[in-house]
C-alpha cells in the first residue's frame, strides 16, 4: 500500500457515513502544535442533520492555552471532491496532496508543504484483508513528515521549518463509541495506534488496541486481528497507555490543553472527541527508549462531554 491507496476516497455517494483527512503538526521547540480536518458526513436516511463537508483547523500552545484555537467551516457536501492518482482533496479554500496543504477555517488560514522522512512510513490499523471486519477505519498514509510553511491563527503568524508531522485518512459507517489515540513523529522514528471500543460488522462491540512504531530503524506492528483483540486496554482522558513488553507506550496530555469537538455520528447520536498536539511522549521499543514534552498528539472520546470541559465546536 503506498499513500496515494491509503488515502483513496471511501464514502460513497448515498452510502451513511463519514470520512476525513487530516494533517498533524508538532513544533517542539516552540511547544506548539496543530492540526488541520478535510471531512464529510452523510447520515443515514431519517436522522436529524443535514449532509455536509467541513475544513477545520486548531492550534495549540503548551504554554498559554489561552492561545488555543478552533475554527470549523462547513460547505455543501458536493463541494468536497477528491482525485485519486495524483491524490487531491479540494474543499473551499482547501486543498490537500501528498506533498502539502492549505486552507481557511475561520480567522485560521495555513499553507504547508512536507517531504517525507526515510521513505514512506504508513500503518493500517487493521492490516488488509482484516479491515473489512471493522465499521471504523484509520490508515497512517504518511507518518514521518518534515513539514514547513506558515500558519495564521487567532490574529499571529507562526512560521514552520521542517517540523515533524504526519498525515491520515479515517472513515466509517459510525465512529467507535470510545476511544484513545495518539501519534508522534521526529528524528528518531514515529508511533501511531488507538485503544477503542468499536461497532463490527458481526454485530459485536470490538475492545482492542492497535498499535505501530519505528524507534531508530527498529519497527512494531501490532495491527492483526487477533493481537488487537487480545489487548483490549483502558481508555482514559488522563493517558493513553499500552504495556505490550517489548513496546511500553504512554502518551500524558494536560487537561488545560484539550480541545472538544462534537462528532455527529450517521448512525446514531454524537461523540465528543478532546485533541490535543502537545501531549507528552514516553515510548521504549527494545532498548530504545524516547521521552518527549509537549510533542505528541493524543485523543480521548465518548458519548458525553467530560464534566466542566465542555467542547468548543
Amino acid at each position: 500500500m503506498d499513500p496515494s491507496r491509503a488515502n483513496a476516497p471511501w464514502l460513497e455517494p448515498g452510502r451513511p457515513g463519514y470520512e476525513a483527512w487530516y494533517v498533524t503538526v508538532s513544533q517542539p521547540s516552540a511547544r506548539r502544535g496543530f492540526w488541520f480536518r478535510y471531512t464529510r458526513f452523510q447520515p443515514r436516511r431519517g436522522l436529524e442533520g443535514e449532509p455536509h463537508s467541513a475544513l477545520w483547523a486548531f492550534s495549540f500552545h503548551r504554554d498559554d492555552p489561552a492561545l488555543n484555537t478552533a475554527a470549523k467551516d462547513v460547505h455543501p457536501l458536493s463541494a468536497l471532491r477528491v482525485a485519486r492518482r495524483p491524490f487531491e482533496v479540494s474543499l473551499g479554500e482547501g486543498e490537500l496532496r501528498l506533498d502539502g496543504c492549505r486552507g481557511r477555517a475561520g480567522d485560521t488560514s495555513w499553507d504547508l508543504s512536507w517531504v517525507p522522512v526515510g521513505g514512506s512510513a504508513l500503518f493500517p490499523f487493521l492490516r488488509p484483508p482484516w479491515d473489512g471486519l471493522s465499521m471504523v477505519g484509520n490508515l497512517g498514509a504518511q507518518l514521518r513528515l518534515r513539514v514547513s510553511g506558515s500558519v495564521r491563527a487567532g490574529g499571529r503568524e507562526y512560521t514552520l521549518a521542517g517540523e515533524p508531522g504526519g498525515q491520515q485518512h479515517t472513515y466509517g459507517v459510525s465512529h467507535a463509541f470510545r476511544w484513545n489515540w495518539g501519534y508522534a513523529s521526529g528524528d528518531w522514528g514515529w508511533v501511531d495506534g488507538a485503544t477503542s471500543r468499536v461497532p463490527s460488522r458481526l454485530g459485536r462491540v470490538l475492545a482492542g488496541t492497535a498499535l505501530g512504531a519505528s524507534v531508530e530503524g527498529e519497527e512494531f506492528r501490532l495491527d492483526t486481528p487477533w493481537r488487537v483483540l487480545m489487548e483490549p486496554g483502558e481508555i482514559s482522558p488522563d493517558a493513553w497507555r499500552a504495556d505490550l513488553g517489548r513496546v511500553r507506550l504512554a502518551i500524558l496530555p494536560r487537561r488545560a490543553d484539550l480541545i472538544g469537538v462534537t462528532y455527529e455520528d450517521p448512525t446514531v447520536g454524537r461523540r465528543i472527541c478532546y485533541h490535543t498536539e502537545v501531549a507528552d511522549l514516553e515510548l521504549t521499543v527494545g532498548e530504545r527508549t524516547i521521552r518527549r514534552e509537549a510533542a505528541a498528539a493524543f485523543e480521548y472520546a465518548s458519548t458525553e462531554p467530560l464534566p466542566g470541559l465542555p467542547p468548543r465546536l
